[in-house]
């Protein structure tokens, strides 16, 4: 009998960890974007950030723009979307240009930077570069994105 108890709490325990836990959506490639998140769009296009909302990926931006940024001075720059302050947050005002990616400043965003002049941005290499912008590719070792093609 004690031993069916156990069991029944640690069932229990079990069910209520599922229910709490956050719902994940994927990129076709399988990469996932945590519910509450923002996350990089895909290769390509990874200045339309999206985010895991109700089970699915909704993006706040069609894409990337024409046109280039210049090199900024200061930097490396937070480039990670998933640094982001949620509470309060409003979708960027603009698409940054192919090759540039926002800074994130003070958990908000801030100004278009080219990746170059960003802190090595996470990535899983599980999905073939999926998560990093065009021309990185995601360096097994680090587990971030790298100049590559």
């Amino acid at each position: 009998m004690r031993i069916a108890a156990c069991l029944f709490v640690a069932w229990m325990a079990a069910l209520a960890a599922c229910r709490d836990a956050p719902r994940v959506c994927h990129f076709e490639s399988g990469r996932p974007c945590v519910e509450g998140e923002i996350c990089l769009g895909t290769r390509g296009a990874e200045c339309g950030y999206v985010a895991c909302l109700e089970g699915g990926l909704g993006g706040s931006l069609p894409g990337c723009s024409r046109g280039t940024v210049e090199p900024v001075a200061d930097g490396p720059f937070d480039c990670d979307p998933a640094n982001l302050e949620l509470d309060g947050y409003l979708p960027p005002p603009a698409p940054c240009p192919l090759g540039a990616l926002y800074s994130i400043e003070d958990g908000f965003y801030g100004r278009c930077v080219p990746v170059s002049q960003c802190l090595p941005l996470p990535c899983d290499p599980a999905y073939g570069g999926d998560g990093c912008p065009i021309d990185y590719v995601c360096d097994a070792a680090s587990s971030t994105c790298v100049p590559g093609s």
